[in-house]
Formats: structure tokens, sequence, C-alpha cells
């Protein structure tokens, strides 16, 4: 790979070496992100958790990855209001499978878990009863804990115990919390199209530019909504009225780790690039009036 784009610099534009780059990068993190499940099926393994395309367009002075999105967005970072999540979850915008797929776009709301973790969530992974999930992390090869709502769980009962999951032709052989028809797991492309769908169906989906390749960058995919729990979990307050999170905690459940397994806080921060209104909100909400 290094040697290709040796060969194209200088030779081609360095847009054409941005989509090349931006189609392999693409390639080395699906093989990142499903690790788990290449070694579980097919015993291949990739024992790495860095994108080795990263560094591949050094030498390319030019190109800048995100002033295109940030001149048609402003900001990299998206994540709903919660006008907009409550959009994404009603009723009338989820699209068929109505349970299943109600049960997902909440999941990845009310946890903050990647789409590729979502494909890999085992049946006996969940524990109904304390409301938490152990997550295989995609990023990093760990495990980790995350919690959820109480109305998932009314969903997993109408999904699990209500006989739906046992609908799909694969749920008998499968071990995995969301067979299809044709698969023993939702993949990530499924899981896209899905919230793609909710999200045209709610009005809050938009193009936000496009790539070098010339292909669509859209508003809401799945990992809007694990910016938006993160952003949830730091400006959202509990029962009581207190804060819920600091950003360590954050780190921990979003699976955000150094090599040493330690929380990087570092790539937490980034999921919070606050909004004006949350900035203006906290401050008057905690500093007092002295």
């Amino acid at each position: 790979v290094e040697d290709h784009f040796d060969a194209i610099r200088g030779n081609h534009p360095d847009t054409t070496a941005l989509a090349r780059h931006d189609a392999i990068t693409a390639f080395f993190s699906w093989l990142i992100d499903n690790r788990q499940r290449l070694r579980d099926k097919h015993d291949i393994d990739i024992d790495r958790s860095d994108n080795p395309a990263k560094g591949l367009l050094e030498g390319y002075a030019n190109i800048n990855f995100t002033a295109k999105k940030a001149q048609v967005y402003g900001e990299d970072i998206i994540a709903l209001t919660r006008e907009e999540a409550t959009k994404l979850t009603a009723d009338e915008n989820i699209p068929t499978p109505f349970t299943r797929n109600k049960l997902l776009i909440k999941l990845l709301l009310q946890t903050g878990v990647r789409a590729s973790e979502v494909t890999t969530i085992r049946c006996d992974d969940i524990n109904r009863d304390e409301r938490r999930i152990r997550v295989r992390d995609a990023k990093h090869d760990r495990r980790r804990t995350v919690f959820y709502q109480p109305s998932l769980n009314r969903l997993l009962q109408k999904w699990l115990d209500g006989g739906l999951r046992e609908t799909y032709a694969y749920a008998s052989s499968s071990e995995y919390l969301l067979p299809t028809s044709k698969s023993e797991s939702l993949s990530y492309t499924a899981i896209r199209r899905i919230v793609d769908t909710a999200a045209q169906n709610a009005g809050i989906q938009e193009k936000l530019y496009e790539d070098a390749s010339g292909t669509p960058r859209w508003k809401v995919t799945p990992h809007t909504l694990r910016h938006t729990y993160a952003r949830f979990a730091v400006t959202g307050e509990n029962r009581n009225g207190e804060k819920q999170l600091d950003v360590s905690r954050l780190a921990e459940l979003m699976g955000h780790q150094d090599k040493e397994g330690n929380p990087n806080v570092t790539t937490t921060k980034k999921y919070l690039a606050f909004r004006e209104e949350d900035l203006r909100e906290g401050s008057r909400a905690c500093i007092p009036d002295i």
C-alpha cells in the first residue's frame, strides 16, 4: 500500500490520493472493528487495534481532511439534540421490523456502543435484572460493561420472551441478540441503513458533504448516536438534578482506552465539542452568583 501511494504521489491529483486513502482506511477499520467475529467464525486473528492506513498521506501537504466538512457544517462532531433523538425513536419513524429496529436504535442511544459492537452482542451478555450488557470492545479487543434504561427491558422482553426473535431463520442457530433471516447477526451495513431510514422518516437526516470519492456523508449515522450518548451523559441531569457523569467515567463506558487499558479522556473530549447553549446553561447552572 505504501508503494502504491509513493507511485501516485506527484503523478495524480491529491484528491485521487484522498479518495483511495478513504477507501483503504475504511477497509482496515472494518477489519479491526470486526476482528472478534472474524476470529470466532473464520479463525482469522488480527493482532492490532491501530489503523495501519494512518500516515499514508504524509507528503500531501495540501490535503485537509476536515476542511470540507467544517466549511459545510461548521463542526466535526455531530450529535443530536434531545428533540431530534425523541423524533428518531418515535414509533411512527421506526422502519420494519418494528420491535427489532426500535430495540437497536434505543440500544445505540442508551449505551453509546459502536455499531460493530452491537453485531457481537450475545443473548447471554445481557443481564436484564441489573440492566447491563457485557460488550466486546471492537477497538481494543477487551470487554467492558454498559448500562441501559428501563424502556429497553420492555423491548428486550418482547424480542426475547415474546417469540419475535425466533421468527428469524437463523435465530435457532445464532447466539447473537439480533439475528436476521439471512445471517446470525445484523451487519454494520444493515445497522447503518436502519438508522438512516429512521432519520429520514423523522425528517432529521441531511447530507453534510461529499468525500473525495463523491460519496455522500450524512448527519445521522450509528456513530452520531454514539456522539449523542456522550453529549447527553455529560450535559444531562439525573433525577436529583445532579450532573450524571464526569469525562473519566464516560471514557470507561465508551471504551476509550490507552494501550495500558486506562481511560483515555483525550479521545472522549473530542466527542464533547459542546454547543454554545450547552456551555451557557452549564455555566449558569454551576457557577454561583457571587
